[in-house]
């Protein structure tokens, strides 16, 4: 049960994540002073919440024995090519995504079908560098494109290999949302959801995986998840919005929380049950977020905002 929720289930959140932004970047990446915006505001998110993490990575790096210079390095290397600080790759990952449909669309015109197989190509290349590499690692490493690549980004979880082909697939949803029709997508959700966990356990008991991350039918599950919940009949209302600003502070804040509680916990000689942790570090997160949020709205705290906007 542990492997399925945390290899299988909440892996479904992030691509979801992606999809989401890329239906809403509706026809932005037909205009540039829209992109430009859009990316302009993950930028400063981004910047925002890498300045939170900052003090948890400088006392990381005085506590190891390596120069200092080399970790000023290896933190400029990981701010633009990985992530600053955990969870944050995917500011980056999202900020290149959203750039790259621009160049693709409004730039370089490429047609729909051109853009479905550019974007198949770079996941799947994407998951047998990550998932199914192990058969292939050694030939990889000869491999003087894929060493630097390696050397430079550590990781395929990235803009490129992930956050693009589902970025991309979400405008795609956008575009033909009045030609999609409702079907019974949680029957397909389910069904691949079951063909997601055989193969989750493929890759770790076979391939011997220990990334699940980028699993070949981890789009389409996504895909049809997403399907579903864009037929739900839903009103528009002041708590789905405070929900979207909600989400970003969540996802921005709760490392930060983790790691607080974990320096409060060692302190007093104690550890804490991963569930009890989780409710813990989530109430608290959520609680922050709405203070944040309702304070925003009340004059001479509207600087709140950055938090989530």
């Amino acid at each position: 049960a542990n492997f399925w929720v945390g290899s299988v289930l909440t892996r479904l959140c992030v691509p979801f994540f992606f999809l989401a932004a890329g239906y809403f970047l509706k026809d932005k990446p037909n205009d540039w002073s829209r992109t430009r915006d859009y990316i302009w505001r993950l930028i400063k998110l981004y910047l925002l919440y890498s300045i939170l993490y900052l003090p948890i990575k400088i006392q990381e790096y005085l506590t190891n024995d390596r120069p200092i210079k080399d970790d000023i390095i290896s933190y400029i290397r990981k701010f633009f090519f990985v992530g600053s600080y955990a969870q944050l790759w995917y500011f980056p990952a999202l900020i290149f995504s959203a750039f790259l449909l621009w160049l693709l669309v409004a730039k370089l015109n490429l047609k729909t079908w051109m853009m479905i197989a550019l974007s198949i190509i770079l996941y799947l290349i994407g998951t047998f560098g990550r998932v199914y590499d192990k058969p292939i690692r050694d030939l990889l490493d000869e491999i003087w494109v894929f060493h630097m690549y390696d050397e430079i980004f550590d990781t395929y979880r990235n803009g490129l290999f992930f956050g693009f082909p589902l970025v991309f697939l979400g405008n795609c949803f956008w575009k033909k949302k009045d030609v999609i029709k409702n079907r019974n997508y949680a029957l397909y959700f389910a069904i691949s959801l079951l063909a997601l966990s055989a193969e989750a356990v493929f890759v770790r008991r076979v391939i011997g995986a220990k990334e699940l991350d980028l699993l070949i039918l981890l789009p389409v599950t996504v895909a049809f998840m997403f399907l579903g919940i864009l037929f739900f009949e839903t009103k528009r209302s002041k708590f789905a919005f405070i929900c979207r600003s909600l989400s970003v502070i969540i996802f921005g804040g709760h490392m930060l929380l983790i790691y607080g509680l974990s320096v409060l916990l060692e302190s007093h000689g104690r550890t804490l049950h991963s569930m009890l942790s989780f409710l813990i570090v989530l109430s608290v997160n959520v609680l922050i977020g709405v203070v944040i949020i309702k304070a925003s709205e009340k004059k001479g705290f509207g600087w709140l905002k950055v938090f989530y906007n």
